[in-house]
């Protein structure tokens, strides 16, 4: 899915970002203040607990796309992985990327019999992820879908960072390896990429400035 997001170019709110900021995103779409330095902003939230990486798989891209995988890493480790049944077909391309079996998606139980886990895991932390906004849009469709309120949480996406940084849209891949990450997951599911994005925010937030240098 993150290969399939560098296409979205200039699409959607997170575009609209100026870095350095932290969202504060609440179910009525309230946004924090400015943060003075990225980086800074990132340490603050990885030293502390309260923070989870989220990814997503889904049918496609458009507008109408649906959620077939979500994953979370919590800052103590924690997993949380699960597959969702669809009521729309999964795309040729979506499918060329993820490789979910169709199969297992037919078993899979709809959204809205984990929506409330889901809410609480998510719910008064900083939630991380690279296009992390494309996940949000989903991911609050599926809520709303569900008859669920969207849980108050803030967002920090890394893409949007390492564009600051870097002043390029890279894409998870290229991120790790400028900075110096090797990891050993499997690409383009759900909880390899949640796992990727912790890896990366890890080694943001360690990092002396030599990225921006």
């Amino acid at each position: 899915m993150v290969e399939l997001r560098r296409f979205l170019g200039g699409l959607g709110p997170i575009a609209q970002m100026t870095w350095p900021r932290v969202h504060r995103q609440s179910s009525s779409g309230g946004v924090m203040e400015k943060k003075s330095d990225p980086l800074a902003a990132l340490r603050r939230v990885m030293e502390g607990e309260q923070w989870v990486a989220l990814d997503t798989e889904t049918t496609g891209l458009g507008p109408g796309a649906e959620l077939v995988e979500i994953a979370l890493v919590g800052a103590d480790g924690g997993e949380y992985q699960r597959l969702v049944r669809p009521s729309a077909a999964v795309s040729k391309a979506a499918s060329r990327v993820h490789r979910i079996d169709p199969a297992a998606l037919a078993a899979a139980p709809p959204f809205s019999t984990i929506a409330a886990e889901v809410g609480a895991r998510l719910a008064r932390r900083t939630v991380i992820g690279y296009h992390v906004d494309f996940d949000r849009r989903i991911l609050w469709r599926e809520l709303a879908r569900a008859g669920r309120p969207a849980p108050p949480c803030r967002w920090l996406c890394l893409c949007e960072l390492m564009i600051r940084l870097t002043g390029r849209r890279l894409s998870l891949d290229e991120a790790l390896r400028r900075l110096g990450v090797a990891i050993d997951e499997p690409r383009h599911r759900a909880l390899g990429d949640a796992r990727a994005a912790v890896a990366l925010a890890r080694a943001l937030a360690a990092d002396a400035g030599g990225i921006a240098g």
